[in-house]
């Protein structure tokens, strides 16, 4: 696996979920490397220590994926495709 971080400030904070990519080992290292401090978020508490992940973003990616899907089915229909 290739893993870069491009151009990132140092003594940064990056706040993650516990999936599996972000508990890897090479992934940890590649971080810690660019003074990066890592710490992984148990799941079921993404609200509680990332508030706008859930109060802002879900909704907004909600809505968003509302727009696409109905763009969608609009131009299959306008163009008779079946996608």
């Amino acid at each position: 696996m290739t893993f870069s971080v491009c151009s990132l400030p140092t003594n940064m904070k990056k706040s993650a979920n516990c999936h599996s990519i972000h508990t890897k080992k090479e992934v940890l290292n590649t971080l810690r490397s660019h003074q990066i401090t890592s710490s992984l978020v148990p799941v079921g508490c993404t609200g509680l220590v990332q508030p706008l992940d859930v109060a802002l973003n879900k909704p907004l990616k909600d809505i968003l994926r509302d727009i696409l899907e109905d763009s969608l089915d609009i131009y299959k229909q306008e163009n008779q495709l079946d996608l």
